[in-house]
């Protein structure tokens, strides 16, 4: 009885606590309340004085606090889809000290350590650099012209996919050995490609193609993985009087000989190293041709990077020097039949005749927000201008 009493009491005990914090609670409420209430009606009266007192700016005021938060979302609605067009027109000129004037923050030059754009000097190598658009503006779908004034100094940017280019020849490896090649690699369905054994000595060749590929500009393309770096000079694809070959510290892209039996074999080389090795990459070798105006030139590209260009003037190929010999990939019979069979995997090769000019631009649409596009060459540049439009 004694256990329950207190109980009992107990429980009434923590009944009048909990009520008295309850009140306690509503009174502070209500005090919070009161305050908030006479905060806004003092708000409201400051409001209706001033509006009593100042009209106009009142008025001015009020119209403010709803323009500024719409002016930003149309701020916004406009850079991003530029309903009424688009028109920026920039220029960057090179001074004759070699400074770089620009009238705008918007583009500017990128890469450029180690690079002069002027000659000022008797031996001068430009080599590649960037050019980069980047205006305040979603750029994305405009129209970006360029111009270039200048010696020797062109874009190269490769702004295109394989997928959408037409390619007078293309070989998908992927899947198979494509027709008409023939010969003894094989294809690996595990690695999914068609894979070439050095140790087997393992080819591919295209039949009856000993006249072909040799006597017009043109563009060939490849997409290979590396895995020896024992051999020396493994032909990736090759035609004899031009040659893609890989070794373990380059890969190399060369023609030649050019005229005649005496003529020169220039190349283009791209440094490699052990972590090249085991892994894809792509190449894009190109042989322009041009008798007539001496501006003839080979260049060569690895995984979208510019490696180089050399200029053979109105110098072309000697078709004689391939004699019989196919266009083939994974062995070359140059330097006296003492190269290296290829080790490792073709994904893909395309070849497209008259190709070069096409890689050669000064329009484009643009594709991302940020423009950057390569300029490559030897000589000057004194002006660059680039307009936009959308």
């Amino acid at each position: 009885m004694v256990k329950n009493d207190w109980d009992e009491g107990f429980a009434e005990w923590k009944s009048k606590k909990k009520a008295r914090q309850v009140a306690k609670d509503k009174s502070l409420v209500g005090k919070i309340e009161k305050e908030v209430v006479q905060e806004v009606k003092e708000v409201e009266s400051f409001m209706h004085k001033e509006e009593r007192l100042h009209p106009v700016l009142f008025h001015f005021l009020h119209i403010l606090a709803w323009a500024i938060p719409i002016a930003i979302i149309l701020f916004v609605f406009y850079v991003n889809y530029l309903p009424f067009g688009y028109h920026a027109e920039y220029t960057i000129q090179v001074m004759d000290d070699g400074s770089v004037k620009s009238n705008s923050p918007y583009v500017y030059f990128e890469d450029l350590k180690g690079k002069r754009i002027k000659n000022l000097s008797d031996i001068y190598s430009l080599g590649a650099f960037n050019l980069v658009v980047k205006p305040k503006v979603v750029l994305k779908g405009a129209n970006v012209s360029v111009s270039i004034n200048g010696t020797d100094v062109y874009l190269a940017e490769l702004n295109f996919s394989v997928e959408n280019n037409t390619w007078d020849y293309f070989w998908d490896f992927t899947t198979g050995i494509p027709s008409p090649l023939n010969g003894t690699a094989n294809y690996d369905s595990e690695k999914g490609c068609v894979y070439f054994n050095g140790s087997n000595n393992e080819t591919l060749y295209y039949p009856n193609s000993s006249d072909m590929f040799e006597n017009d500009s043109f563009i060939v393309y490849v997409k290979w993985k590396p895995e020896d770096m024992n051999g020396s000079n493994q032909q990736i694809i090759g035609h004899y009087n031009w040659e893609l070959w890989q070794s373990a510290n380059f890969v190399r892209f060369m023609v030649g000989r050019l005229g005649d039996i005496n003529g020169s074999m220039p190349s283009i080389s791209y440094n490699a190293n052990e972590s090249f090795f085991n892994q894809t990459h792509s190449a894009i070798a190109i042989y322009s041709s041009d008798e007539n105006n001496s501006k003839g030139y080979i260049e060569l590209w690895i995984d979208d990077l510019f490696v180089g260009r050399k200029n053979i003037l109105n110098q072309t190929i000697w078709e004689d020097y391939n004699e019989d010999k196919n266009l083939g990939d994974g062995w070359s019979p140059h330097n006296y039949r003492n190269n290296s069979y290829f080790t490792g995997c073709l994904y893909e090769t395309g070849f497209r005749f008259k190709g070069a000019n096409y890689l050669l631009f000064d329009n484009f649409k643009a594709k991302t927000n940020k423009e950057v596009i390569s300029l490559i060459g030897n000589g000057d540049i004194s002006y660059i201008g680039v307009e936009v439009n959308k």
